[in-house]
């Protein structure tokens, strides 16, 4: 980046772009922009080949030209800069597109002076005695009243005394002093003081540590371990390197997928997710099969941390038992404990695992609670909190008009299903009951029947009068034809015709009820 400098009010201050291309003035597109305190680039001018445009509504829509030099190769564009300001003082862009090279910029810094007002000292007063003495030569004395401040720390002070000699004037100077100013420490610098260079193992390293008050204050040289973050490093470098005579290829992989080609590997944001073993790979490609390689395992301590549960919000039935599960991470391997409202209704079971902790707390839920799982190591602890809300069964009115109610338990599947399958047992026994009675009182009653019907027969076989056979008929139907066939008593079969004018007696099945 390239730095001009220019006064306020300035007639004019032009800043060059140089370029080189292999194509002529037509076919580039030539901007300048200027940055603004957020960062951001706003454009001022734009040129191609059919135009030319300054923007509007830019601090310099009124107050920049654009001429451009251009000869066999190289170029120039000028963006000149009128009548400029302290707010001019900005970095400036100069951004040029070419069809066969492609886009490149460049970078000036403009530093924008002003002229500063006639000084005026403050708070400086300057007393003057004037003596003379008996001999009649004169004395003077002066006495300087100064504030200082820690900028005259390294101020130097002394007294001129000029006065009139012939053909002139003469001038003595005092002996320069320089005054003590104490001021406190606002920031203190750390560096290694020996050895120079890259530090190896083994190596008596010497630090400095100064401070910007004066006097220096008392330091006091503390170490400690990288804590309070989920990693140590936010940025970790590894080197891996193999001599060889030809070139070598190298490539980083973990759990066999390639993570970075290079000698060096570089991790950034380092975590958990980023520990375990890294295997460096060299390789000459001149010569397949020609391989070595190195393993760097990488541990990451810090502060546990709880993988994100399912669900910290639940609903569960009163009275019934509920199971969470919270698992954790870290080096040192945490230990997890478990807080409640209503601890005795807890129960903890741990496991540890190569990716840390898993533990389980089962909580019997005896109304709305709160149960917090605390993972911690040495680094520090993490907390998340599961919120628990009891709900109440509701009451299912029976099937008579009293007002009982019958209250849900908790009952297992396989006891459930035993329960369904010896109600229906019953219910099958009891209609195979009913159906049996039916059919005994069924035929009770046809046995009653057909007893009562034989004996009023004996009856008229003892008190009347012998009938003759031809007199007596006894009609018979069918359900299953219209022809109705008469039978004497004889056993003579009539045609219904023939029985015209004859006496019937009709008997007939008298049904019973059932």
């Amino acid at each position: 980046m390239r730095v001009m400098e220019t006064g306020e009010g300035a007639k004019e201050k032009k800043i060059p772009c140089l370029y080189t291309t292999d194509d002529g003035i037509g076919g580039l597109k030539m901007e300048w922009f200027y940055l603004v305190p957020t960062g951001q680039k706003l454009r001022i001018y734009y040129q191609d080949t059919t135009m030319r445009n300054v923007e509007l509504g830019t601090p310099f829509t009124d107050r920049v030209k654009v001429d451009s030099e251009d000869s066999k190769g190289t170029g120039q564009v000028n963006l000149t800069i009128m009548e400029a300001k302290l707010g001019d003082e900005m970095d400036f862009f100069c951004q040029v597109t070419s069809l066969t090279d492609g886009i490149d910029e460049g970078r000036t810094q403009l530093r924008v002076f002003e002229t500063p007002d006639v000084p005026t000292i403050e708070e400086v007063s300057v007393d003057t005695q004037m003596t003379k003495e008996s001999n009649g030569l004169f004395s003077v004395k002066s006495e300087l009243n100064l504030k200082v401040v820690k900028e005259d720390k390294d101020s130097v002070f002394y007294c001129e005394v000029n006065y009139p000699i012939t053909g002139g004037f003469g001038m003595q100077e005092s002996r320069r002093i320089n005054i003590s100013v104490n001021y406190p420490t606002d920031m203190v610098t750390l560096w290694v003081q020996s050895p120079k260079g890259d530090i190896k193992e083994g190596d008596t390293v010497s630090l400095q540590c100064r401070g910007n008050g004066n006097p220096q204050p008392i330091f006091t040289f503390k170490y400690k371990e990288c804590w309070g973050t989920p990693h140590c490093l936010s940025t970790l470098n590894a080197s891996c390197n193999a001599l060889s005579s030809l070139d070598t290829h190298t490539v980083w992989t973990k759990n066999g997928s390639e993570v970075a080609k290079g000698n060096t590997l570089s991790l950034r944001d380092v975590g958990y997710d980023m520990a375990g073993a890294y295997v460096c790979m060299v390789t000459v490609p001149q010569l397949v099969g020609l391989t070595t390689s190195g393993e760097l395992q990488l541990i990451v301590k810090g502060v546990p941390e709880i993988m994100d549960p399912e669900n910290t919000s639940l609903e569960e039935m009163m009275n019934s038992m509920v199971v969470l599960t919270c698992s954790a991470r870290g080096v040192p391997a945490p230990a997890i404990t478990w807080k409640s409202t209503e601890m005795q209704n807890v129960s903890v079971s741990s496991n540890y695992t190569e990716d840390g902790v898993v533990s389980a707390a089962t909580v019997e839920v005896t109304s709305d609670m709160n149960v917090s799982c605390i993972a911690s190591n040495l680094h520090g602890k993490e907390e998340v909190l599961f919120s628990i809300k009891a709900i109440t069964p509701t009451s299912i009115p029976s099937s008579n008009t009293t007002n009982s109610t019958v209250t849900p338990t908790s009952i297992p599947s396989s006891n459930t299903t035993n329960s369904t399958e010896s109600k229906g047992v019953i219910i099958a026994v009891l209609i195979i009951c009913l159906l049996l009675l039916a059919v005994l009182g069924s035929v009770l009653y046809f046995l009653y029947k057909k007893g009562k019907l034989c004996g009023r027969s004996g009856k008229q076989d003892l008190t009347k009068e012998k009938t003759s056979r031809d007199n007596i008929v006894v009609e018979m139907k069918s359900d299953n034809t219209e022809e109705a066939v008469l039978l004497a008593v004889n056993g003579d079969k009539k045609h219904p015709g023939e029985q015209v004018g004859e006496r019937r007696h009709t008997a007939r099945p008298h049904p019973g009820p059932y």
